[in-house]
């Protein structure tokens, strides 16, 4: 076995093995393994499963060998695929706590650096509150019951007043939720005069039960007292009925007068129409509602807690997401709100999941062809191997590409490409990728499909129905977009103009050792000790943890050796990075032209397919026509960690909407619009809604925040006495939408993709990198667009 390691040590300087006409011949290959005795073909399977880089190492040989055997695909020493060996050096950054790790023997140690890093009284303090945490949360969710709407039905006619008796114990606030012919939100509140066609609601105290609700208008004797306003509900008119959906709205009843004990009464609803016909209506209560303001301080906690988690990395992203996720249902479960588990899955957006998932497929496909480095080495091309152009040219291509597909599929698609370029230039990729990412949402702003916040601005009713058509939104918008662009730009120039910055810290051969004891200690973790044959596998990887970190421990005591790792020359980078499979680039490319050309049809009346089941046929045909027998292999490159973190943050969202804390939002928005003159509310308004969406959009997830801000601006456009232009209203929360995505980690979904897929490469993004260089982005961006919307629609009335 000496012999084995010695040379098997010789075979670990990676370099020596990716450059074009090194070869390895089978015996030594075969010297360089551990010897295994007879290999089953389930320690194969395992073997097949470990990612490239693993797979191929010369350590692992033996492996290789009795697979080709056994598939018959044994070629002798001079295959061609030796040529093709290309190991992923990404180089991850060690932060300074855990370095002192790295030449232990344990390869353990380096997984548990966190833990180091924190103490043992502190990691046992977080084990305790956070376990603690989680048995109040369980208690919480066994005792309660799960809430069920029970809907009743009720018709009711021209000038006569429908009673409904509300059985259950009542508080001092009521809920009842109608649904029917309405017409969609109009502000009736603040209106001069009531409309057309109406539906008028309030609660009554009925003192003598003895009478049923049938009797009560035939009875003189039963005293009756009024203890809630009137609710006034616009109603869709009896010949246009056929042309509207049924619309839902919910109400709280602050009740005026409620007795302690009501000595007999009971609460009586009331519902009265102005119709000549008869209308039909679904109603619901809830005689014990859920506390606003006790909803949105407990929302509060919860967000500000999961943002401690997420910034002082306590616990990684996705468990601090789950953990937020669920003490928010524990809170509305204890707040006898509990939601049922249909009621939960409704709250996910399967859909953007689902073209996450798609995308994620479809580039670990078209990477195995080798076109991300071979674009690397394109860009490095065009761009003379200089930094700064290579940049600028990553960023404004990634700004062009989302405005006509989604950013999240731009990202995806980009990410692996700035890596690879970032490798060849020897350049940190983390900082590199943060800008990449900031000008994929700040292009992604320009069209109705380039973000998600855009896809609901553009299909809201009321926006469509004041002209606001593709043209149109990318009209308004793209001006502003220009502008932002060459602002963050200068603004990127300005701060990196040190490129030092932008490199790493220690020695090349020192970050790339680091890195390949990272990925062997994933590959490792991957596999579990309960089988035999993987336990087999995974110890022979261990062995070779452990030769790694004994080499890097002596690098760090004896010192650095500056070693050539990457060709300086552009035709050693073009031998070192061909496309490795024609035939599968083909195909990919085909799928993926598919895919975006379908994109553009999204919009269309007649297509019928979502975003997320677009993305998900091409990939199905792609891997139809790929017939890639590894699909195991395929499926675990698939970031499931994100797909988790989004899920969780869907739920969570949700709960803060029941919570009452987005409306509050919006609530406290339109208060401070009504309250300035009217010759100002317009400014005003813009600066609200522009700010506030920006503001709250880089620490609330901006779908069910634009969804909210997007019914004020409605709501103020179409109350009589502001007289405010919709437009202004609808672009000041579009930009606000997208450039808030900019302000923290996960204020935009681009952001968390860019980082999961950075994390497959060995590149950890913490919440503090983003927020050091993208909020001052979200201020600089936001402060732009403010003067852009107040000189187009405050002094010219683009409008």
């Amino acid at each position: 076995m000496d012999g084995a390691s010695s040379d098997d040590d010789g075979g670990l300087q990676t370099p020596h093995f990716l450059r074009k006409g090194s070869r390895m011949s089978t015996t030594s290959l075969a010297s360089s393994s551990v010897v295994l005795g007879n290999i089953s073909e389930e320690v194969l399977k395992v073997w097949s499963s470990l990612p490239e880089a693993i797979r191929l190492d010369p350590s692992l040989a033996v492996f290789q060998k009795e697979y080709e055997r056994v598939q018959g695909r044994f070629t002798g020493a001079n295959t061609s695929r030796a040529d093709c060996l290309v190991v992923n050096l990404s180089l991850k950054h060690i932060p300074e706590e855990c370095r002192e790790y790295e030449g232990s023997q344990d390869p353990n140690e380096k997984l548990n650096c966190h833990e180091r890093k924190l103490g043992p009284i502190a990691r046992y303090v977080k084990l305790t509150l956070l376990v603690c945490c989680w048995l109040v949360f369980f208690l919480t969710l066994m005792v309660t019951r799960e809430k069920f709407e029970i809907m009743h039905q009720i018709s009711v006619s021209n000038n006569e007043i429908k009673n409904m008796t509300l059985l259950d114990d009542a508080d001092n606030r009521i809920s009842v939720t109608i649904e029917g012919p309405l017409l969609p939100y109009v502000n009736t509140t603040q209106s001069k005069s009531l409309p057309r066609c109406y539906l008028s609601v309030w609660l009554e105290l009925l003192v003598d039960s003895e009478y049923s609700s049938n009797e009560i208008l035939h009875n003189n004797s039963v005293t009756m007292k009024n203890i809630s306003e009137v609710w006034t509900l616009p109603i869709v008119p009896p010949e246009l009925t056929d042309m509207f959906f049924a619309e839902r709205r919910k109400k709280v009843f602050h009740l005026s007068y409620f007795p302690e004990k009501l000595d007999g009464g009971s609460v009586v609803l009331n519902l009265k129409t102005n119709v000549n016909s008869t209308i039909p209506f679904a109603i619901s209560y809830d005689m014990s509602p859920l506390n606003a303001e006790d909803g949105i301080a407990y929302a509060a906690v919860v967000l500000i807690g999961l943002y401690i988690l997420i910034v002082f990395e306590i616990i990684h992203r996705t468990i601090a997401a789950m953990l937020a996720s669920t003490s928010s249902l524990a809170i509305l479960a204890a707040l006898n709100e509990k939601p049922t588990m249909a009621e939960i899955i409704s709250w996910i957006d399967v859909d953007t999941l689902l073209l996450l998932f798609s995308m994620m497929i479809l580039v670990a496909i078209v990477a195995d062809t080798g076109i991300f480095d071979f674009l690397a080495v394109y860009a490095y091309k065009i761009t003379g191997g200089k930094v700064w152009p290579l940049i600028s040219t990553l960023c404004f291509f990634t700004a062009a590409a989302s405005i006509f597909l989604d950013n999240v599929t731009t990202v995806l698609l980009m990410t692996p490409v700035t890596i690879r370029l970032c490798e060849v230039m020897q350049l940190n990729p983390v900082p590199v990728l943060t800008a990449m990412v900031i000008f994929s949402n700040i292009g992604g702003a320009t069209t109705p499909v380039g973000d998600p916040p855009n896809v609901i601005i553009a299909s809201n009713r009321v926006v469509v129905n004041a002209g606001v058509d593709f043209a149109t939104f990318t009209a308004h918008m793209s001006i502003g977009v220009i502008m932002v662009l060459i602002v963050v730009y200068g603004h990127f120039r300005f701060i990196f103009r040190d490129l030092e910055v932008l490199r790493f810290d220690e020695p090349q051969d020192v970050q790339e050792l680091r890195h390949e004891i990272v990925i062997w200690q994933r590959a490792a973790a991957s596999l579990s000790s309960y089988s035999k044959d993987e336990n087999l596998v995974r110890e022979t990887l261990m062995k070779k943890v452990k030769r790694l970190l004994q080499q890097l421990k002596q690098k760090l005591i004896t010192g650095s050796v500056l070693m050539d790792h990457y060709k300086t020359t552009l035709e050693e980078l073009q031998e070192k990075y061909p496309i490795r499979n024609k035939t599968l680039l083909a195909k990919s490319g085909f799928c993926m032209t598919l895919v975006i050309i379908l994109f553009f049809f999204h919009s269309m009346p007649f297509f019928n397919l979502s975003l997320g089941w677009t993305a998900f046929l091409c990939v199905l045909l792609l891997l139809i026509l790929a017939d890639n027998e590894d699909l195991d292999g395929l499926v675990a490159r698939v970031e499931w960690s994100t797909l988790l973190f989004f899920a969780a943050l869907f739920v969570l969202m949700e709960a803060m909407t029941k919570l009452g804390l987005i409306a509050w939002i919006g609530k406290k928005t339109e208060l401070v619009i009504m309250s300035v003159s009217e010759e100002s509310r317009l400014a005003v308004a813009i600066l609200l809604l522009l700010w506030v969406s920006s503001l709250a959009g880089a620490f609330v997830d901006n779908v069910p925040l634009t969804t909210m801000m997007i019914r004020i601006a409605t709501s103020l456009a179409e109350n009589r006495n502001l007289q405010l232009p919709l437009q202004p209203l609808v672009w000041a929360v579009a930009f606000g939408a997208c450039m808030g995505g900019n302000g923290t980690l996960i204020g935009a979904t681009a952001n968390v993709v860019c980082a999961g897929v950075a994390e497959q490469h060995g590149y950890s993004f913490t919440f503090m990198q983003f927020f050091k260089m993208g909020f001052p982005v979200l201020i600089t961006s936001t402060l732009t667009i403010t003067v852009y919307l107040m000189i187009a629609h405050v002094v010219f009335s683009w409008h």
